[in-house]
């Protein structure tokens, strides 16, 4: 009888670990592939590089899922639209990520006090655009801001603007977050 619920315990203990855990190297190659072999007209962009619109995130999503065994439900277009809208960033996101903006090295303490000025952990894709805007103002920057530069700030900024075609990069980004969202972002909520 104990040896029974030992190996129900360890069972149960290895089933909430699975959920729990990130994509290991093997998951990562097969959203990879499942990327790569992508070829639903529907869903891809036609251009001169590789992109989808969100149907074909949809679509990677739901075939990354069934392929790595994942229990998430495939989101909707509208679900993909409001993931993208939630996604938010700490004080070291913002500070890396305009690092390469300011003009002078020094600088960045300004960017910690004017995030500090939201009086909470996380910001969202709208505050940091009047993050941006504030600092800009000041005349901290010497560069363009480089929205596209990582998925987590490229997904929303275009999609702000209305633009719904994603990159490989991006749609990596999307079906990561999604499927393992524990790994790919660090968000605790304020």
């Amino acid at each position: 009888m104990f040896s029974k619920n030992v190996i129900l315990f360890f069972c149960a203990a290895l089933y909430f670990l699975q959920c729990q855990s990130g994509p290991n190297p093997e998951q990562l190659n097969g959203i990879l592939e499942e990327i790569g072999n992508y070829s639903n007209s529907d869903g891809i962009v036609t251009g001169e590089e590789w992109a989808v619109n969100l149907t074909g995130v949809r679509d990677i999503i739901g075939r990354v899922k069934y392929r790595l065994s994942r229990s998430q439900d495939i989101p909707s277009i509208e679900g993909l639209k409001s993931i993208a809208a939630s996604y938010t960033y700490d004080r070291d996101d913002v500070t890396d990520f305009l690092d390469g903006c300011i003009g002078d090295a020094g600088e960045t303490d300004r960017i910690r006090t004017v995030f500090d000025s939201y009086g909470k952990n996380h910001i969202t894709y709208g505050e940091l655009e009047e993050l941006i805007i504030q600092l800009k103002d000041d005349e901290y920057f010497s560069k363009e801001v480089p929205y596209y530069s990582e998925p987590k700030t490229s997904i929303p900024c275009k999609m702000s603007q209305g633009e719904f075609e994603f990159n490989k990069h991006e749609v990596e980004y999307f079906v990561s977050d999604y499927l393992f969202p524990d790994d790919v972002d660090d968000d605790d909520d304020e």
